[in-house]
This record gives structure tokens, C-alpha cells and sequence, in this order.
């Protein structure tokens, strides 16, 4: 089972539990932009690519992702990634599918 993920700000929950906060955390990862945290500078998404042309950022985007799980949250894994042509505020909407791994296979 995949859960969509949309990179946009959230209440966050401090007492979430299993898929719940999995979930959360990658969402966390994805809207902290890399070298704005002050013990972790690599944590987030280095956004270096924004200028790009739109296939060479998505590209690059991906693959920044993907690494960026498998270091922060092993518990979860991309299996769809995807850019909504709408654009709110100025700003495109992200929306990653993910599978959860919390002990009983990947959800």
C-alpha cells in the first residue's frame, strides 16, 4: 500500500506513532531545505536544482530524494513521484507516493 505524501506545511503531531509518524518525518525531510539545520547540515533537500530546466530538476530531485531516505527514514521508500501542474501560491505541489516498512513488510 502506498501513501501520498504532499510536500506543504502540516500541524505536527509529537506523539505520532507507526505509519503515522513515518510518514511525518518524511514530509519533514522533504519541506527542510539542506544546510538550515544547525546540527545536521545535510538533512533536507539541497535546492541548488530550482534554476534548472524542469526534466533535469525533476531528475535531480528524484535521485536527492531517494538518497536522502535511505540515510534519514529507511523506514519508508518512493514508489511514485510526481509534480502537480497546479501551482499554489507560486509554488508547485510535490507529491511523493510512499511504502512504509514498520516491522511487518512494506505497507
Amino acid at each position: 500500500m502506498a501513501y501520498d505524501v504532499k510536500v506543504m506545511p502540516f500541524d505536527y503531531d509529537y506523539n505520532a506513532r507507526g505509519v503515522v509518524e513515518v510518514l511525518q518525518n518524511v514530509r519533514t525531510l522533504f519541506m527542510t531545505r539542506a544546510g538550515t539545520c544547525p546540527l545536521d547540515r545535510e538533512l533536507g533537500i539541497d535546492l541548488s536544482l530550482i534554476d534548472d530546466p524542469m526534466p533535469t530538476a525533476r531528475a535531480k530531485l528524484q535521485v536527492e530524494m531517494i538518497q536522502k531516505l535511505k540515510r534519514y527514514e529507511p523506514r519508508a521508500r518512493i514508489s511514485k513521484f510526481g509534480v502537480d501542474s497546479r501551482v499554489l501560491d507560486g509554488h508547485l505541489l510535490l507529491t511523493v507516493a510512499i511504502q512504509v516498512n514498520i516491522g511487518e513488510g512494506w505497507l
